[in-house]
């Protein structure tokens, strides 16, 4: 993206507010996003020893299944199968009447 911005810089036949907006945008990035840290310290509620994450390529197929039953730990396993049983108890109530 910021090899087509440079291209676009390097044509010249923008206008002068686009091209400040740009140059403002290498500056930023240049500064290492300092100013725009990806997660806010008043957010970050999850400590890191806690965090799950899953990594999937793009260019693979997967299995749906596969990648729901690696979602489902033992130890939520429980607690979405009540989330589940109290949905569909909301959605019955909601639909008879």
């Amino acid at each position: 993206m910021f090899e087509r911005f440079r291209g676009i810089l390097h044509e010249g036949s923008i206008d002068k507010r686009v091209q400040y907006i740009i140059e403002g945008l290498f500056a930023v990035r240049k500064n290492g996003w300092a100013d725009y840290p990806t997660v806010l310290p008043e957010l970050d509620l999850v400590e890191l020893d806690d965090q799950i994450t899953h990594e999937l390529s793009l260019d693979e197929n997967h299995d749906i299944q596969t990648g729901l039953s690696m979602l489902m730990c033992k130890e939520l396993a429980p607690v979405v199968c009540e989330l589940a049983a109290r949905v569909a108890l909301l959605y019955s109530v909601c639909v008879c009447v």
